[in-house]
């Protein structure tokens, strides 16, 4: 594979970690092709089914949905990627932090583990999109943190 098309592919998990942690849903939909799929699947322990979240009106909540949290962090890992042309895959992976303040002046981190499970295509213009990411949460903790609100 290439470098250019590696760079390409890690570029829009960069823009979908920032775009989450700044609430930027235009930022975020510009990643995706229009008909995108993704898929949160919680742990083997976790109860409850994969959520599935399809297009672009649904992915658009994302960034609104999140603001539940007072701040996020997502710290993107190593990552690879498979061309298999016309597409690619990749698997990136993530830990995401989310912060809910806490009655004592701290606050709560929701950490979670993931791997992204993604298949990209190209669109008209040649670019890179994601069209299938699959959120899959390894595992999750919460910790007590002290954070500056602002």
């Amino acid at each position: 594979m290439s470098y250019e098309i590696e760079a390409e592919l890690n570029e829009l998990s960069k823009i979908y970690a920032s775009a989450v942690d700044r609430r930027d849903g235009s930022a975020f939909l510009s990643i995706f092709t229009p008909d995108a799929e993704l898929t949160v699947v919680r742990p083997t322990s976790a109860v409850g089914q994969p959520r599935i979240i399809r297009g672009h009106t649904e992915l658009g909540a994302i960034t609104v949905s999140i603001a539940r949290y007072a701040k996020t962090f997502h710290l993107l890992g190593q990552a690879s990627y498979e061309v298999n042309q016309p597409g690619a895959t990749g698997e990136v992976y993530c830990v995401a932090h989310h912060i809910t303040p806490t009655t004592s002046g701290n606050g709560e981190d929701f950490v979670m583990y993931i791997r992204y499970a993604d298949q990209y295509q190209q669109d008209s213009a040649a670019q890179w999109k994601i069209a299938r990411r699959s959120v899959q949460i390894q595992w999750t903790e919460t910790r007590t943190v002290r954070y500056d609100e602002s």
